[in-house]
């Protein structure tokens, strides 16, 4: 059953997205990964997503940073070759294994959702814009693009760049869109409030 090998993917993500694998990766990490999944979880639930597509959204999401230890710019296309991989060894049909894949690619920035299960899985990986800690988070993206891509930023740099992001960002789903959206307006508050009259 394809539960069995969800649970068989998250050992392998694991052993994957080790400590010592992703020492550098405070963001793009096991912990990000089971975030997505569970927000997979939650939005599937509440929209009655078939249990099987369901399974294959949790597998996408458990995957769908793995080549960020290959190379971090253009991870997709690493995580649908390693993904490809994992999945075939554990028997997946190649039907299964196209639609990962496809949601794995709408997953890339700027998103770009072709259906309601890429846009659910889309919504999952960007939750943290509307989690109650959206400013932990925040701060671990930044300390990670510090040290993995070397980019510096003063603290007025890097709120003005939130902003921006959070301006150009939409959820996709209606479900991502009730559950988030209200916790993301009050992060956008609280991100306009640390603007400062030196910014």
């Amino acid at each position: 059953m394809l539960i069995s090998v969800v649970e068989r993917v998250m050992v392998r993500v694991g052993n994957l997205l080790s400590p010592s694998s992703t020492n550098r990766m405070h963001f793009h990490n096991y912990f990000h990964a089971a975030n997505v999944v569970k927000w997979v979880g939650i939005l599937c639930d509440e929209s009655g997503v078939d249990q099987h597509y369901e399974q294959l959204l949790k597998i996408a999401a458990w995957c769908h940073d793995l080549g960020i230890i290959i190379d971090y710019q253009n991870h997709e296309n690493e995580s649908i070759s390693i993904s490809r991989n994992i999945l075939s060894e554990e028997g997946v049909s190649e039907e299964d294994i196209k639609f990962i894949v496809s949601c794995i690619n709408a997953t890339r920035m700027p998103q770009k959702p072709n259906n309601c299960y890429e846009e659910i899985l889309c919504d999952a990986d960007l939750a943290h814009l509307g989690s109650p800690d959206y400013l932990s988070w925040s701060k671990k993206l930044r300390l990670e693009w510090e040290q993995v891509l070397g980019l510096k930023f003063t603290d007025c740099e890097w709120v003005k760049l939130n902003i921006e992001f959070f301006a150009q960002h939409s959820y996709h789903s209606k479900v991502g869109q009730r559950h988030l959206e209200n916790q993301k307006i009050e992060n956008q508050k609280k991100l306009l409030n640390l603007v400062t009259f030196d910014c």
